[in-house]
Parts: structure tokens; C-alpha cells; sequence
């Protein structure tokens, strides 16, 4: 896991530029962890005492790979990850179904007791 990555120059303008000035947070903390990576620091030292956040290493390595297939665009996070919800999101059509008969039961008098 110590092996440096190796960078062309645009790869490293790119990085640089994303360090700077990418509006996403995580973003320039990934650029800049495969800047330094690059300049040859271990994986695990970069992980551990690199960065804002602890990583694993092998999320680093993930990192790697995504830029190197994908670019700049391979850092952004996707879709899809976390955890999902236990009911299916509501349709318009189920919220003016359940309005429908909670109006029922409100409409006219009170109930008396």
C-alpha cells in the first residue's frame, strides 16, 4: 500500500485547481489526498494524519481508481449510497387520498363525549 501514484501533468493541474477551488468540501480533501499521494507519502500515513477526517487506506485506493478511470468527476460522490427508506417515499396521489379522509372524520361537529 505504498506505492505512489503517478500523475501527468493535467491529472495534477486538475487536482490543483479542485484543491483550490472546487465548491464541494470533499472534493479538494480527495484532490488533496491524491495530491499527496502523488508526491509519494503512504497510503496510511495519509489516511491517518493527512486529511481533515480519518480514512482507511483502502478508501484512498478507491479514490485513486475512480480518478484515474473517471477524472474529477470519479470523486464526486454517487447516488444511491446510504441507508434506504423503510416506507416508499409518499406519491401525490396517496397524500390527497389520506387528506380526503382525515377531512371526513374533521368536518362537522365535534364529537361529543
Amino acid at each position: 500500500m505504498s506505492a505512489a501514484i503517478t500523475l501527468s501533468s493535467d491529472q495534477r493541474c486538475v487536482l490543483e485547481e479542485a484543491v483550490r477551488h472546487h465548491p464541494k468540501p470533499y472534493v479538494r480533501e480527495k484532490a488533496a489526498a491524491l495530491l499527496k499521494l502523488a508526491d509519494g507519502q503512504l497510503y496510511s500515513f495519509v489516511a491517518a494524519y493527512g486529511l481533515l477526517r480519518v480514512h482507511d487506506p483502502d478508501t484512498l485506493h478507491d479514490w485513486v481508481d475512480r480518478f484515474l478511470t473517471e477524472g474529477i468527476g470519479g470523486l464526486l460522490v454517487r447516488k444511491g449510497g446510504g441507508r434506504k427508506p423503510t416506507f416508499p417515499p409518499a406519491t401525490d396521489k396517496s397524500v390527497r387520498r389520506a387528506r380526503g379522509r382525515a377531512s371526513r372524520h374533521t368536518s362537522g361537529s365535534a364529537p361529543t363525549r
